[in-house]
């Protein structure tokens, strides 16, 4: 189930004071949290901020403005958070992407059902495809069919380098 935001008084329930919000945090990364608590703690607010927290609210100073300002403020918060942290996983993969492209070697990434996902600069120019032709076609394409045969054989008995007793 999702929830919009999560109203979190460290003061209620079995688990007390900072580690609720460690808690929810290690279940739940993404939901914008406001910390609700009975605590006017400067140290105790900048603890639930570095833990996770958008926003921390005294109980004794809240107010419906206030607390609809928190709300939003988090929300959006958390939505730039996203986004950015987003942005940099889509940064760090176009590097490793530049980085893959530059490589002297032909470099093929294959997906779990043996389709390939990447291939470099390399790759084209040692077998001969254009990108288009090999992305999303098994990576035994670029195997010659003799040794296919010898080499992904699924009704071989023995394992690659075990001599087989006759």
């Amino acid at each position: 189930r999702e929830f919009d935001i999560l109203l979190l008084d460290l003061g209620l329930g079995s688990s007390q004071g900072l580690d609720t919000l460690k808690t929810v945090r290690a279940h739940d990364t993404r939901i914008p949290i406001v910390v609700l608590t009975g605590l006017d703690d400067i140290q105790t607010s900048l603890d639930s901020l570095d833990f996770g927290a958008q926003d921390y609210l005294p109980k004794d100073v809240i107010s419906p403005s206030s607390l609809s300002r928190a709300i939003r403020n988090a929300i959006q918060r958390q939505q730039l958070l996203d986004t950015l942290q987003e942005t940099c996983k889509l940064a760090q993969q176009k590097n490793f992407e530049r980085l893959l492209e530059c490589a002297p070697d032909a470099i093929v990434i294959v997906d779990h059902n043996d389709n390939i996902v990447f291939i470099n600069h390399q790759t084209e120019h040692m077998f001969g495809y254009q990108r288009d032709e090999l992305l999303g076609a098994s990576f035994h394409r670029l195997i010659p069919e003799s040794c296919r045969r010898d080499t992904f054989n699924p009704e071989q008995e023995s394992a690659p380098g075990s001599q087989e007793q006759t």
